[in-house]
């Protein structure tokens, strides 16, 4: 009976020794495959990391490319990108849809072969960004109309481009263009005047606008667009007072007056 005890005393204890190995080995293995997994998802990062820098690297050379298009030719079709954005703004509504559309694709391909990748508009800078800035802006003037009228040499690599723009002045616009106009509190139930935004709200707006483009000497691309757009005269048709001009376009944040 001693014999059997111990017998099975042996046993328990190489099962239970077994068991613990188990449970090691399996430990062992679950800790194995867990450094497996992220050594694999560490090198796919680092992979798509560098897949993205050199994406990055590519459009900055293919950016740094002499175009074959003329300054004339290049601010001819940029215009006529930025009529087609104005005239239908839904278009480009979302970046995806813009990515789905044949003609935007097409327009987006145009203004990377002829701008350098750090192309600027007044304060924005870098081609990507100056594209949303456009994409936005022709969100805030709504079904609007810009028609292009003058292209002129004033300098060496330098074109001068007038246009007409004719829009509504929306909620949307103002508050894009005159962000400093606000709505004013009636200071008695006397006070019956309108407010300046109230004054421009609803009328159709035909103004202006001067563009400079500024080409680079090496590869002829578009270095740098400035904007300029007249709206005095037509503020003054509206408004009939040069004080409330001045106070719309002279206090506007975004204007040096």
């Amino acid at each position: 009976m001693n014999q059997d005890a111990a017998e099975l005393k042996r046993s328990r204890i190489k099962a239970e020794i077994r068991r613990e190995q188990c449970r090691t080995n399996q430990a062992r293995y679950r800790n194995k495959q867990r450094n497996l997994q992220l050594q694999l998802e560490t090198a796919v990062k680092h992979l798509r990391d560098e897949l993205t820098l050199l994406k990055r690297q590519r459009q900055k050379i293919l950016l740094a490319e002499k175009t074959d298009q003329s300054p004339w030719t290049i601010v001819t079709e940029v215009f006529r990108v930025l009529e087609n954005s104005f005239k239908a703004p839904w278009n480009l509504e979302r970046e995806e849809d813009m990515q789905n559309d044949t003609e935007a694709k097409r327009n987006l391909a145009f203004l990377h072969r002829t701008f350098t990748a750090d192309a600027a508009v007044g304060e924005v800078r870098g081609i990507d960004n100056v594209i949303e800035q456009w994409r936005r802006i022709s969100q805030y003037f709504g079904e609007s109309q810009l028609q292009l009228q003058r292209v002129e040499s004033v300098a060496p690599g330098a074109i001068t481009a007038t246009a007409r723009l004719r829009f509504v002045a929306t909620e949307l616009t103002l508050r894009y263009m005159f962000p400093h106009l606000r709505d004013v509190e009636p200071q008695s139930k006397y006070d019956i005047q309108p407010s300046l935004r109230d004054k421009l709200l609803g009328h159709h707006v035909d103004c202006v606008i001067s563009v400079d483009f500024l080409f680079e000497s090496e590869n002829g691309r578009v270095a740098r667009v400035e904007p300029q757009i007249d709206m005095m005269p037509i503020l003054a048709q509206i408004l009939k007072n040069m004080s409330d001009v001045a106070e719309v376009w002279c206090s506007n944040e975004a204007d040096t007056c």
